[in-house]
């Protein structure tokens, strides 16, 4: 964006050193012409950071809206991932109470996939 406005400048500047070299004209001329050429470069240039503030507000808004699916899918992802996890140890859980295991010898369910994700990730995502 910054080249653009550079440009706009340096064509107000070589259009006034012409007016300046120009002897045809007076001052009033080419103060008359300058000003209605700086309008002009102006109004374009107000009109292209128009057109580019909207695009990119657009563009901004669609990469945040494809974040968001993401953030949707991995969430449904994690979400299985995490069930199948407290199932499996639910499920060892089951097994080592039917082979008579002591209750100390029984898998924690903090030592368990399960648990360490609630204890690291889960436990901020419910609160």
């Amino acid at each position: 964006m910054h080249l653009v406005f550079r440009g706009a400048r340096r064509l107000k500047e070589k259009f006034h050193d012409l007016l300046q070299a120009e002897p045809m004209f007076d001052g009033r001329q080419q103060f008359d012409a300058t000003r209605l050429l700086s309008g002009l470069i102006d109004l374009s240039m107000e009109i292209m950071s128009y057109a580019y503030a909207s695009s990119h507000d657009r563009n901004s808004r669609a990469a945040e809206a494809y974040r968001l699916f993401s953030v949707v899918q991995n969430v449904s992802t994690k979400r299985e991932r995490q069930r199948a996890a407290l199932l499996d140890w639910e499920n060892r859980l089951m097994f080592e109470l039917a082979v008579g295991l002591e209750a100390s010898q029984l898998p924690h369910i903090g030592a368990a996939e399960f648990g360490l994700w609630f204890r690291h990730k889960g436990a901020d995502a419910l609160q």
